[in-house]
């Protein structure tokens, strides 16, 4: 393994983990924003549905990001040396 491929992998990993990371804060606050507007008599709560739809998009992109550091991590390095023809 050669050092680029071990940087190469740990970027992955790293947009793996921080991809993982900010879908959890992104769900959580979906949550939490739903919470808010479903609270009864809320004047505000077309706003929290918004912000909560913005939020879920948030969540969802950041997930798609983690899953490609995933794949990325994951997915063998091309060899460097070209395949013997046997013949």
């Amino acid at each position: 393994m050669n050092p680029s491929d071990h940087g190469e992998a740990s970027a992955a990993r790293r947009q793996f983990v921080q991809g993982l990371i900010w879908t959890v804060l992104a769900a959580a606050l979906t949550v939490g924003l739903l919470i808010y507007a479903l609270q009864p008599e809320n004047p505000k709560a077309d706003f929290y549905y918004v912000a909560a739809a913005l939020a879920a998009l948030a969540a969802v992109v950041n997930g798609w990001s983690a899953y490609q550091g995933y794949r990325r991590a994951r997915t063998p390095p091309p060899s460097s040396s070209p395949p013997a023809s046997h013949g």
